[in-house]
């Protein structure tokens, strides 16, 4: 299905590409700025947000007077910690008006995301941030490749209406075309079919899509040698999965950025150093202990979004995402300060019970539709053997809550896999761990 009516696509176009060489200009501006110019951008924005957030979004101006806070209590950005923190359950349980200013929903998309933890959220966020988005990324692929663009590209996107990749992927229509632009819940074998035909130069994708295509080529003793640039996002590369990328792609440099729904993208991997770079000209960032309290140990990221004032993101500690700060200068010479570390979004294959593997979205995108439920983790134990734990909510009844699970099993894989439903009070991180991983593979790569 196109993303628009053919008849409007000349004209949006034009107009969108008006709307993306400004961002450009705005973020490639940015890139020569200092730290104190960082700093002082920080310092303005933030004040703008919070008193918009106080005075257009009755969720903030509630929360902000339980607290005793007011915009007027901020003297500089060392105030920050002053500012009542915004957590998921928060964000989640407000109604979609409560937690939006009503000026910016006219130009605004309505998102969802269940993150890495299982625990949905819906936000809106307004066109201009959706632009400053897409041209961060557009700045960052120009650099990756050195200001001379690869001629092959295809991308690999969540297609689901409600997902900031879609909206992402409408916008990004401006310079690549609609061909070349896969779903993710596409199975492994379409996905290769569609690397064979277009032979790409740079894949922008996801971890668990990626396996998922490396693994089959694996199988098929099969290897890609036109692949230069491989752009991974949205969920943490672990390190099988980065060595079986390199065996089956071998002249392919794997980048990754840090990107969520609610704060867009947070942070980018450094072209000479192991480490991720925070976009500090467009968010602010703090790494804190379990009592809140900053620390330079390994601890909980929280982020202030800068660019959308639709539904505004102002410390927010609902990614749940660790890490710590790297201390030391970075040799590439940005004044952004960085982070290492990062323990983050892991997302598992899924194989169905004939062998046939499939993108972890295909199972998400459909446990996102089923009420009820707080939060959930799914467990594969063997071919088509499901295990899903679930906190319910609530309003959430065991019976609907079951049914519906099963129901969204049996449509996302169209087979007779196994899914038993267990109710839990609580699902904890393993051991030694901070996340909770949204699925758990129990699977090996043979399997």
């Amino acid at each position: 299905m196109s993303l628009f009516h053919q008849s409007e696509t000349k004209t949006m176009l034009n107009a969108r590409g008006r709307k993306l060489l400004s961002a450009l200009d705005d973020v490639m501006e940015k890139q020569n700025w200092s730290a104190e110019q960082v700093r002082e951008h920080q310092w303005t924005a933030l004040q703008t947000l919070v008193k918009h957030a106080f005075e257009n979004v009755p969720m903030y101006r509630r929360k902000y007077l339980a607290a005793g806070f007011h915009p007027a209590d901020l003297r500089s950005l060392d105030d920050l910690a002053l500012i009542p923190v915004l957590t998921k359950s928060e964000l989640r349980q407000a109604k979609t008006e409560d937690a939006t200013s009503s000026a910016h929903v006219a130009t605004a998309r309505l998102l969802a995301s269940s993150g890495s933890t299982g625990v949905p959220s819906a936000m809106y966020r307004d066109e201009d941030s959706l632009w400053h988005f897409t041209a961060r990324n557009t700045a960052l692929y120009y650099e990756w490749c050195a200001h001379k663009p690869l001629s092959e590209v295809l991308y690999f996107v969540d297609m689901a209406h409600d997902s900031i990749d879609y909206a992402l992927a409408d916008l990004l229509r401006t310079t690549v075309t609609e061909e070349r632009m896969v779903s993710i819940t596409e199975p492994p074998e379409v996905q290769l079919e569609k690397m064979c035909e277009f032979t790409p130069e740079f894949v922008s994708s996801y971890p668990s899509t990626m396996r998922s295509i490396a693994m089959l080529m694996h199988q098929r003793r099969q290897t890609d040698s036109h692949l230069r640039l491989l752009h991974l996002t949205s969920e943490m590369l672990d390190q099988p999965t980065r060595t079986l990328l390199a065996s089956v792609f071998p002249m392919a440099r794997i980048i990754e950025t840090y990107t969520c729904t609610e704060a867009g993208l947070v942070a980018f991997e450094c072209m000479k150093d192991a480490r991720l770079h925070l976009t500090e000209d467009s968010g602010i960032y703090e790494i804190v202990d379990r009592t809140g309290n900053a620390t330079l140990e390994s601890g909980e990221l929280v982020v202030t979004d800068l660019t959308n004032l639709a539904t505004p993101i102002i410390r927010y500690r609902g990614l749940g995402d660790f890490c710590r700060w790297e201390t030391s200068p970075c040799r590439c010479g940005s004044p952004l300060r960085s982070i290492r570390q990062l323990e983050g979004r892991v997302a598992q294959t899924i194989v169905r019970r004939d062998g046939t593997m499939l993108s972890p979205f295909v199972i998400t995108n459909a446990m996102d539709e089923v009420r009820g439920i707080h939060q959930y983790q799914i467990v594969q134990h063997a071919r088509g053997d499901f295990e899903v734990l679930v906190v319910r909510d609530k309003t959430g009844a065991r019976e609907a809550i079951q049914a519906q699970i099963e129901q969204s099993f049996r449509d996302a894989l169209k087979d007779d896999s196994a899914c038993r439903v267990e109710f839990v009070p609580e699902i904890k991180p393993k051991p030694g761990a901070h996340k909770v991983p949204l699925i758990i593979s129990k699977l090996d790569a043979s399997a």
